[in-house]
């Protein structure tokens, strides 16, 4: 045998023999972090433009049949009311494709027994429409606040109804009911709407119930109930507004209350979306698999300050304080801005957990 053959095979021998040194655990875990950051950012702005896309579009068949968007880092679940292979194609052909799209359809509506007050704490939520036809597309309605201190008006409303055998359900499509979050002053009335959903579901001559949370003061997550029905008629019922001596009416959407969604300007963390992330990553718990995800929505205040920290959907009470106390944590932003000038604008953070 050829001695360079010899010294080939000898290397290769002490190369197999030698044990296999492993990673640092601190390179694996700084390199786990950045995967799961760069999927998060991919998977965010893939979000975004989905939000972006369907305000702006005019197709109103696929924007009722949208229940709504679950942000992963490795997919984002896209929930309909109806999703055959006509509505998926309509939705990727109109809004966006993505390989990161997951598609889920709605069998049946949950079960929702739910009731409230109409009126609480000096505050009021009250149709004015007590009579709508079937192809009606929305609901006004007004909020009265009596109650002497500040009512902060939350996000999101939502729809039951009376189905056949007297049993209330989800309305599908109810959860995309979103309305502008305001602060409603002491002695105000402001009247609002929320979306019905013809295109996508069937109506029928029934009972519905519009529900709404808000924040009296101190009191925190307090909701509000009002009753209308959907009737085969050429036209609605109307009632007459709220008019009381020393009541503003402000139907005018004002920028002094207004919080924005999506803005020219979005607002951001100093130094960067990366650094907002590092200073929430160097405060969770990212040892590991990710198990559990806590969105935590805050409002960024013309000076950069934040405002209602809350959680979107809570899950445990101990994380999900924690989660808020992160964000609350958080220096004073550049804020945002609505036309060039600095607005209040709500923000979504994920503050991540794993579970052992």
């Amino acid at each position: 045998m050829k001695p360079h053959l010899i010294y080939l095979l000898l290397a290769l021998s002490l190369a197999l023999s030698a044990p296999v040194r492993a990673s640092r655990p601190d390179t694996l875990h700084t390199d786990s972090v950045h995967l799961v950051l760069q999927r998060w950012e991919r998977a965010r702005r893939t979000y975004d433009t989905i939000q972006q896309r369907l305000s702006i579009s005019h197709n109103d068949t696929v924007r009722q049949n949208l229940i709504d968007c679950d942000i992963n880092e490795e997919y984002i679940r896209i929930r309909l009311i109806n999703a055959t292979e006509r509505d998926i194609d309509m939705f990727r052909r109109t809004v966006m494709d993505s390989p990161l799209f997951i598609f889920e359809g709605l069998d049946t509506t949950d079960e929702n027994p739910a009731c409230a007050p109409t009126d609480t704490l000096g505050v009021s939520l009250r149709v004015l429409t007590s009579v709508l036809p079937l192809s009606a597309d929305s609901l006004t309605f007004e909020l009265v606040n009596r109650s002497g201190s500040t009512v902060f008006v939350n996000q999101r409303g939502f729809l039951t109804y009376e189905d056949p055998e007297g049993v209330w359900r989800n309305y599908p499509g109810s959860e995309e009911n979103r309305t502008t979050d305001y602060e409603l002053p002491p002695a105000y009335v402001h009247t609002l709407t929320a979306d019905l959903f013809p295109l996508a579901n069937r109506h029928r001559p029934t009972r519905f119930r519009y529900f709404h949370r808000v924040d009296i003061g101190p009191h925190q997550d307090i909701l509000l109930m009002c009753e209308f029905r959907l009737a085969d008629v050429p036209t609605p019922t109307l009632l007459s507004p709220t008019v009381e001596s020393g009541l503003t009416r402000s139907d005018a959407w004002t920028e002094a209350v207004k919080v924005y969604g999506i803005t020219d300007e979005m607002p951001e963390y100093p130094d960067g979306y990366k650094a907002m992330m590092k200073f929430l990553n160097d405060r969770e718990s990212l040892r590991g698999d990710i198990q559990k995800t806590v969105i935590v929505q805050f409002v960024v205040e013309p000076d950069g300050s934040l405002a209602n920290v809350k959680v979107c959907k809570p899950y445990d009470r101990f994380m999900d304080e924690h989660a808020e106390s992160i964000v609350r944590s958080m220096p004073r932003w550049i804020p945002g801005r609505y036309e060039g000038r600095p607005a209040r604008i709500l923000y979504l953070v994920p503050i991540r957990y794993r579970l052992w």
